[in-house]
């Protein structure tokens, strides 16, 4: 209610929530009508039902429920920046930022050493500059000789002395891929001679004709071929690859087959990686021209194509046919 456009306070309406300060405490209660109401004097009664009051004039011991709310949400921002603030303060003060700051120093350096030490590191590349300094010069000063002489010596008596015919060729293989060619290059006529000389001693006699002439008895004569598969698909389709076939007319269990690889610009070739692989299981069944290629592969020997395709067709079986006279 209002009297000359004039809102009357809230301690002149009975029933209306306020609190006045009693002992330093807010004490909230309800207006009431009293001694000298509208007056000069406001009483309220608490919510305990105990009747208070104090003079109008003394507005630092009253507050009605506008200024309450206002004062309270005040104070609960206050409270609540208060309670961050000591928040932050308290891991200031317990260790955590210490702890914090130790363990991601301990991850940067954990993963600096991995990063230092993984494959391409500078600290793995130093270690392996150091180690070799010391270890290969100490390795290209040892003589190893003696030990290649006693090997040489007990697969010697290990073939002669060998029962089985398989476990004989085991070890003549071994001792074979054990020497070294001691060629840097090689081309590939010096190849397919190689392989002549296998089609002659390894040929299958079994179907040729056998012929005396007068003279020994032979065998008629075998051809040797060599040339290069067509590189229109597969793995050798592109120039700096390529695929050679060697095949004997009459014995197709002499045919053989190797791939080459280049880099762009060289002048030679080199076998290709894993082509050829053998293991001590298969020494058994290799035959003296696979172990050639398999020395030459290993020791990396580049390969010169001064031809790319050849043919020997007057090649003389090394068996003899048994001669009986009529």
């Amino acid at each position: 209610m209002t009297a000359g456009n004039r809102q009357e306070p809230f301690y002149y309406t009975v029933g209306a929530e306020m609190e006045m300060l009693s002992e330093g405490e807010w004490i909230p209660g309800r207006v009431t009508g009293g001694y000298r109401f509208r007056d000069g004097i406001i009483t309220m009664v608490t919510r305990d039902g105990k009747t208070v009051w104090c003079p109008e004039g003394r507005t630092d011991l009253y507050r009605g429920p506008e200024k309450k709310r206002g004062k309270g949400k005040e104070e609960g921002m206050e409270s609540l920046g208060q309670k961050i603030t000591d928040a932050v303060k308290g891991k200031l003060n317990d260790g955590t930022v210490e702890k914090l700051v130790s363990r991601y120093v301990e991850k940067g350096i954990d993963e600096a050493l991995s990063s230092l030490f993984s494959y391409g590191g500078e600290g793995k590349r130093l270690i392996e500059k150091k180690l070799g300094e010391v270890l290969v010069p100490a390795i290209e000063a040892y003589d190893f000789s003696q030990y290649l002489i006693k090997l040489d010596s007990v697969l010697t008596e290990l073939v002669n002395s060998a029962g089985p015919a398989g476990n004989r060729k085991i070890l003549e293989n071994f001792r074979g891929l054990m020497e070294e060619t001691g060629m840097e290059e090689i081309r590939m006529s010096e190849i397919f001679g190689q392989y002549r000389l296998h089609v002659a001693g390894n040929v299958s006699t079994c179907g040729l004709k056998a012929c005396h002439d007068g003279g020994e008895p032979y065998y008629e004569h075998v051809t040797a071929l060599m040339e290069e598969e067509s590189r229109d698909r597969g793995w050798y389709a592109r120039d700096n690859r390529r695929a050679f076939k060697f095949t004997c007319e009459e014995d197709e269990g002499l045919d053989c087959r190797i791939e080459l690889y280049r880099h762009n610009g060289e002048g030679f070739w080199r076998f290709r990686a894993g082509d050829g692989s053998m293991d001590i299981n298969s020494l058994r069944w290799v035959n003296d021209f696979e172990v050639f290629l398999f020395k030459l592969k290993r020791e990396h020997v580049k390969i010169i194509l001064d031809v790319e395709s050849a043919c020997d067709d007057d090649i003389e079986p090394e068996e003899k046919p048994e001669w009986r006279l009529g």
